[in-house]
């Protein structure tokens, strides 16, 4: 939303495309997603954000062949500090 400020704490469905919608996640197989290099390394980098943003949450994600959801929960950075996080 225009002028929303984004590093508010909440929650935040976040869906991200890729360019041109080009499969470069895996494929889907037998109703299965199957995760590729690219996609392996996009689950890592997820993953990793957790440990490197104390402030955030990934509540749950799905990678799909063109696109990524997740859930992010954004904490009150006010509140971390206050209680020495």
């Amino acid at each position: 939303m225009k002028g929303y400020d984004y590093s508010s704490a909440g929650y935040y469905y976040v869906t991200i495309c890729a360019f041109k919608r080009f499969l470069i996640f895996g494929r889907i197989f037998d109703k299965r997603m199957l995760l590729n290099k690219v996609g392996l390394v996009v689950k890592e980098e997820l993953l990793k954000t957790v440990q490197m943003r104390k402030n955030v949450i990934i509540d749950d994600f799905a990678i799909m062949p063109n696109h990524v959801h997740l859930v992010l929960i954004i904490r009150n950075v006010g509140i971390m500090k206050e209680l020495g996080c």
